[in-house]
């Protein structure tokens, strides 16, 4: 039997959840934060897998195992076996939300053409080498029942994305080249087209979307009518300015409702995964499997999963000097309108 056939064939299960991420959004931080509440790490839950590290720690090996990452095939291959962490099963993606079985749409915006191309649906190929089985199910969102979707200012974003691609040596050029590169500055779609595929879903209901300024109700297309799969919205900024409120309320609210996760649990999580000692373990363990694998020439030169956090501040200064770049974001691929849905301000 054929992988695609033999994954696609495992049925949807409602507690099963799919981190769901563009690349450079803190989604590597989360699945350690959530790995640590669920194994309750500190207080003996071992972790499995090795890596160096106490009892109980989560480190960048036993995290394919608590955490499985399925854009690392052979996280995809172990998927009908996994046993996971009790109470739920947690993976991670960073696929968009594609319909499985129709067309989808983007956007209300005009700008880009490739705004309203027609997408591939979820069993098909969108690109060639690694890329070639990225969306083979179970790495398919539409599958899903509930997934957590994590989003981050796009200035931010695909700075980070920028100085990513260029240490893995997949981009030579400038940041301005790399924004409009119709490859190397997307992964399999655009940043902002990423977002609106899920926002503008009919199968996505968007649920916990938590703001500085208290509950908002976010304009999405799909609302609490849809049916297939429910998104818990998780703003990176919220995350990193006060993780402990943001875990303890995606935990209580949406991934174990009524366990009433303990606050010293939650504390000690964020704690033992603060980014000092996420950078330890990195150049303890040599980072990612998945890196170590496809990437062993940028790890050996000393690539990073791992910077530190930029900023809005920061990624003004280092990413978006040129107006033209602004524009290009703003106008051309879309952000402009997708920022106020978000209530994002730069």
């Amino acid at each position: 039997m054929a992988l695609a056939k033999a994954l696609g064939e495992r049925p949807r299960v409602a507690e099963d959840v799919l981190l769901s991420s563009f690349p450079k959004t803190g989604s590597f931080w989360l699945r350690f934060l959530l790995a640590a509440v669920m194994q309750g790490e500190g207080g003996g839950g071992g972790g499995g897998g090795g890596g160096g590290g106490g009892d109980g720690e989560i480190n960048f090996n036993n995290i394919e195992t608590l955490v499985p990452d399925l854009e690392y095939g052979d996280n995809r291959k172990r998927f009908r076996r996994f046993e996971g962490t009790p109470p739920l099963r947690l993976f991670k993606s960073h696929q968009p939300y594609l319909s499985s079985d129709s067309e989808m749409v983007l956007g209300a915006s005009e700008k880009g053409a490739w705004w309203r191309d027609k997408l591939p649906k979820c069993d098909e190929k969108i690109g060639s080498g690694m890329e070639e089985t990225q969306c083979l199910c179970p790495n398919c969102p539409a599958r899903w029942s509930r997934s957590v979707l994590i989003i981050r200012d796009a200035r931010a974003t695909l700075c980070s994305y920028y100085n990513f691609q260029v240490g893995l040596g997949n981009f030579e050029g400038n940041f301005g080249e790399f924004l409009r590169d119709e490859e190397a500055g997307r992964y399999g779609m655009g940043y902002v087209q990423w977002i609106v595929s899920w926002l503008d879903s009919k199968d996505v209901a968007v649920v916990g979307a938590s703001f500085p300024f208290g509950e908002v109700e976010v304009e999405v297309g799909g609302g609490e009518g849809a049916s297939s799969t429910r998104a818990y919205l998780v703003r990176y900024e919220d995350l990193r300015s006060e993780p402990e409120k943001t875990l303890a309320k995606l935990m209580n609210d949406f991934l174990v409702p009524g366990a009433e996760t303990s606050s010293a649990q939650i504390k000690r999580a964020v704690e033992q995964n603060d980014f000092e000692s996420m950078k330890r373990k990195e150049l303890r363990d040599g980072g990612g499997l998945l890196f170590r694998k496809e990437y062993p020439d940028a790890v050996n030169s000393g690539f990073a999963i791992l910077n530190k956090g930029r900023g809005k501040e920061d990624a003004k200064r280092e990413c978006w000097r040129e107006e033209e770049d602004v524009r290009f974001l703003i106008e051309d691929m879309g952000w402009g309108e997708v920022e106020s849905r978000l209530q994002y301000k730069f």
